[in-house]
């Protein structure tokens, strides 16, 4: 038996865009736990700024491909025509794209978490929330994306 589908075109995005916004929040939320658990505790152990630098070639790496697996599978289906009836194939198509492009972000985003949480790295913690964010704005699910009939899909 398969996952539910959604009713319409409409609620496909909604869906879309509570699911970004879950897994930005999630990331955020664990900045701010790390943070604060950081700010009330003894002092991190002393971390190398080579683990910082360490830091930036990942993330960087994970948005990269994020963007590559956005640009190669997202964009694709989203700038085709819609073929009336066989949206919710397509929003399944979607969807998973979507959501893997920001899941791809959101690991290199938690790893700056965990230099935040484990080293005292609040600039980890706290620059990888704000790629999270930046990347759900810049993939933000439009409505457009299930549109039938429109050309500029």
């Amino acid at each position: 038996m398969g996952a539910a589908a959604p009713d319409s075109p409409q609620a496909a995005i909604k869906t879309m865009r509570v699911i970004g916004v879950a897994i930005a929040s999630g990331v955020t939320a664990a900045a701010l736990v790390a943070w604060s658990v950081q700010r009330g505790g003894p002092p991190p152990p002393t971390a190398t700024p080579a683990l910082f630098y360490v830091w930036i070639a990942v993330a960087t790496s994970l948005l990269a491909a994020s963007m590559i697996l956005w640009r190669g599978n997202v964009v694709p289906l989203i700038q085709r025509p819609a073929l009336g009836s066989a949206w919710r194939k397509r929003a399944r198509k979607i969807q998973t794209g979507v959501v893997v492009s920001w899941l791809v972000v959101g690991g290199g985003a938690i790893f700056g978490v965990i230099l935040c949480f484990a080293w005292g790295i609040w600039q980890a913690g706290a620059l990888g929330a704000a790629m999270m964010w930046i990347t759900l704005a810049i993939t933000w699910p439009r409505d457009e994306w299930l549109a039938a009939g429109s050309g500029a899909e």
